[in-house]
């Protein structure tokens, strides 16, 4: 059989020895010295290369250090100008009007001035000036002199400025003491100059204050000054300067270039030396705080550095030099050494074609597949195995020639694979199906690695194919038992989440009769008070105040079991909403105006909402609910420690559960109002469960898990949808989608006209249906009150037996749940027999017959009340469908109070 060719083919190596051997010795000698003259000089010249750049970066890191001060001097500074301009307003505020001889005689004038002394840092004294100069009052005691004040610098700053316009007077020297200070001072009087309020800040304790955290390096100065150049205080000696016209006017020209700030080195105006400077403009105050070092002390640690280094590079440029000189005569005795060297190389090249055949019959013995490919992929080599397999030749397979023998299906993924490996150098690894002499196919597995020079480049590739048939044979077993077992665990898994399932809704059960047991508890508490106050009433029929008094009580314990009926029926999402157009903006400002005294001082309330934001249709007092408690959960979560957003969006999906909104989400146009929190969030498993009802996270007893089931209830019922956004560690943001208000739901609602005395005496005719007898008894006199003749009946078919017996009724009021024919139905089969007959449906829970009588299900005059209904609400309603029906002349008379 024939043989491939031999897998390694080497070329003559090229030798640069002996290249540069045919060179005259004198000629290599005088490069080595050239080569010498230059390596010695590389050293110092990077030496030289380094210390500047060094230099610069000296310079630009005592620059930064000074601008970082710059910054941490300004937020001093401006908090304690702001301290003090506040303390001034509050001085001022307190004075008033009022003249100097009644300040003086006022003890609670004293003593707060001396309390807003005390409360601003650093401040020595407050003074109240009259407008001759003399003191009228001051923070501290016996200190009152009749000194005129009129020609100082703070007494004429503030007389000439603005109402309201705080004076920042230049560093001076006191007149009581002699103690360093600066001052901030106001004028008084709105019409007429009534003097000034001055505020004196402690120079002394102020530079200390600086000592300890701006000024730290020994060379480094900071200072204030207004926007004039004038000194307000400085951290050298003297404290308080003497005017210097003219190094005032370099300093105001010097930061006049960069208004805002700014930081260079430049020759100081005030001590004439080279320095590194920064400052800064304070907002809303003509003040500057600069901070700076001498440059000599900022560039002494480069000049150690540069002194060491160059000594260490002269060092290096003479062991270089040292070094290639004993290179350059080494070359020498290379050279002879040479011709040795070349008769190794034949000896090792003989012995190389010995290990090449050593390697063929290694190979050929092995019962793999071996190949080997260049660096490119091009196959070269294949052992006897290979050509006993496939049946092929050398010339067939050479190259690419072996493609043919893989099976058409395994050759895209095969070649694939190949070509990552050789781009990537990654081992390979793959299985595919090889033909054999007969034809058939048999699973190989093909194995590679590359063979790496000294660099890590990739010399050739070794590889072999490993017969697996069997396995491959034994592994489709397996996978057919994998699929049993993996069809039995569904089945067991199905069990068990039914299983989870039933016990959820035990643990709903449970809290559902934890629930129930709080209602019964409001609702006999309701029932105590309407039934203690019924009985006291029937015992005291005489005592009109009495009586009136506990029907009072009365009337406000039914309001109190209303009011628990509301809650539970926007729990249950059946609410009896009153939808009205909203400004989101405005409820937003307000919102957070409430919020900021309830959530504490440790929450920082945003509102972002921008103008021109259409109105939204919703329930204002539930939305306003709604956005509390939101807000409150939002600060459980941050701990209260952390900031809250509150904002406000338009949105118009154009299709119902678009990306990124509720599936519930209806296409449509929306305000989506958020509150956006930086707690702790939730993980994507909570957020899936956050708005099932009894679902929480807070430790028993501080969370029912009802408070986001309700928001979701309130969002779906009002025609939108409620969002979560959240991840662990990142906060959480709860969307709310509203939809907009109409145009025409913007203008004023209808006004109804009062109640008119009937013409000639006739009084409408109404017929009241419940199947609840002390209800019916209750309503009916109510209505009976208004002016109206009411005619009852116990349910349904008894109404429909009056009406066939010709029963003149100009209005039906009937209860919507009733066993047997409920209201919805009465009021159709009444239509039937009687068309437009006007009629009131009272319910105490909007069931699915209800919400086909809001949709519009029933025809005619219609309307619909929530129980319980004060007498007031049920007339007024009664006479507006009798005015539509044409029934005006029925109208009931004025009540008699």
């Amino acid at each position: 059989m024939a043989r491939a060719a031999p897998p390694f083919r080497r070329r003559p190596p090229l030798d640069p020895i002996r290249a540069d051997a045919a060179q005259p010795p004198r000629r290599g000698l005088r490069l080595s010295l050239a080569a010498l003259a230059l390596v010695a000089l590389l050293p110092l010249a990077l030496w030289a290369w380094v210390a500047l750049e060094g230099r610069s970066r000296a310079l630009a890191s005592a620059e930064a250090e000074m601008g970082r001060a710059t910054a941490i001097l300004a937020e001093q500074a401006l908090r304690l100008l702001e301290s003090q301009s506040t303390v001034l307003e509050l001085v001022d505020q307190v004075a008033g009007e009022r003249a100097c001889p009644e300040l003086r005689f006022d003890p609670s004038m004293r003593a707060f001035l001396r309390t807003a002394a005390h409360q601003a840092a650093q401040t020595e004294a407050a003074w109240i000036i009259n407008a001759d100069g003399t003191i009228c009052l001051g923070s501290r005691a016996g200190q009152l002199d009749d000194l005129s004040r009129a020609e100082r610098g703070y007494f004429t700053g503030a007389r000439d400025a603005p109402r309201g316009h705080t004076h920042i007077e230049r560093a001076m020297t006191s007149m009581a003491d002699g103690l360093p200070f600066f001052s901030l001072s106001r004028r008084r009087g709105e019409d007429r100059f009534d003097g000034i309020i001055v505020i004196t800040v402690d120079l002394s304790g102020l530079v200390a204050y600086w000592g300890r955290t701006v000024a730290v390096l020994p060379s480094q100065r900071v200072a204030m000054l207004r926007a004039d150049g004038a000194f307000i205080a400085r951290s050298w000696a003297p404290m308080v300067p003497a005017p210097d016209e003219r190094m005032e006017a370099g300093l105001a020209a010097l930061w006049g270039e960069a208004p805002q700030g700014g930081g260079l080195g430049i020759v100081s105006p005030v001590d004439h030396n080279q320095r590194i400077a920064s400052w800064r403009r304070l907002p809303g105050w003509d003040v500057v705080v600069t901070s700076s070092m001498a440059a000599e002390e900022a560039l002494r640690p480069w000049r150690r550095f540069t002194l060491l280094s160059g000594l260490v590079a002269l060092g290096i440029s003479t062991l270089l030099a040292a070094f290639l000189w004993t290179v350059a005569r080494a070359r020498m005795r290379l050279e002879e050494a040479n011709a040795a060297l070349e008769g190794r190389v034949a000896q090792r090249t003989a012995q190389l074609r010995e290990s090449e055949a050593r390697f063929r019959a290694i190979t050929d013995a092995m019962p793999q597949i071996v190949w080997s490919t260049r660096a490119d992929g091009f196959h070269d080599f294949y052992n006897r195995r290979w050509y006993e397999y496939t049946g092929t030749t050398p010339e067939q397979v050479h190259g690419m020639g072996w493609a043919p023998v893989f099976h058409p299906e395994d050759q895209p993924q095969a070649w694939a694979r190949w070509r990552r490996s050789l781009d990537t150098g990654e081992p390979y690894e793959v299985e595919y199906r090889l033909r054999a002499t007969d034809g058939s196919y048999r699973w190989m597995l093909g194995r590679a690695l590359p063979v790496r020079d000294d660099t890590g480049e990739i010399l050739r590739w070794f590889g072999t194919c490993t017969d697996i048939q069997e396995i491959v044979e034994a592994r489709e077993v397996l996978a057919r038992s994998r699929a049993e077992l993996e069809t039995l665990i569904q089945g067991r898994t199905r069990d068990l989440q039914a299983t989870q399932a039933r016990l959820a809704q035990a643990q709903r059960m449970e809290a559902l009769g934890q629930l129930a047991g709080g209602i019964a508890h409001d609702f006999n508490n309701v029932l105590q008070a309407v039934q203690g106050g019924a009985g006291l009433i029937e015992r005291r029929p005489g005592e009109a105040a009495s009586v009136h008094r506990l029907a009072r009580m009365v009337v406000e314990a039914a309001e109190r079991g209303a009011s628990i009926t509301r809650r539970l029926l926007a729990f249950a999402r059946r609410g009896d909403l009153r939808a009205e157009p909203v400004e989101a903006a405005p409820l937003l400002a307000d919102m957070a105006e409430i919020l900021r005294h309830t959530l504490g001082t440790g929450i920082e309330l945003r509102v972002e909402a921008p103008e021109g934001l259409p109105p939204l249709l919703a329930d204002k007092g539930q939305l306003e609910t709604v956005l509390v408690n939101l807000a409150t959960n939002a600060r459980d979560a941050m701990d209260g420690q952390g900031r809250l957003t509150l904002s406000a969006a338009t949105d118009s999906p154009r299709e119902d559960g678009a990306p990124g909104r509720p599936v519930t989400l209806r296409a449509g146009s929306y305000v989506r109002l958020s509150v956006s929190d930086t707690g702790t969030g939730m993980s994507p498993e909570i957020v899936a469960r956050a708005t099932e009802p009894f679902f929480t996270t807070k430790p028993p007893g501080q969370g029912t898990g009802l408070g986001l089931a309700i928001v979701r209830g309130f969002a779906e019922q009002s025609g939108g949808a409620l969002g979560i956004e959240s991840a662990s560690g990142r906060g959480t943001a709860v969307h709310l989608w509203l939809p907009l208000a109409e145009a025409e739901a913007s203008g004023e609602p209808p006004s109804v006209a009062p109640a008119e005395a009937p013409r000639d005496g006739v009084r409408a005719r109404l017929m009241l249906v419940d199947d609840d007898a002390v209800v019916r008894g209750v309503t009916a006199e109510q209505l009976a009150e208004a002016g109206y003749a009411v005619r009852q009946a116990a349910d349904g078919p008894s109404a429909l037996a009056l009406l066939d017996a010709g029963e003149a009724v100009d209005l039906l009021v009937s209860d919507l749940s009733m066993p047997g024919m409920d209201g919805v139905s009465l009021v159709r089969a009444a239509q039937r027999r009687r068309p437009r007959l006007p009629a009131i449906l009272l319910t105490g829970f909007a069931t699915h017959a209800a919400e086909l009588a809001l949709g519009g299900a029933l025809s005619g005059t219609f309307s619909l009340l929530r129980k319980p209904v004060t007498a007031e609400q049920l007339a007024e309603r009664v006479a507006v469908l009798l005015e539509g029906s044409g029934v005006a002349d029925a109208a009931p008379p004025s009540r008699k109070r």
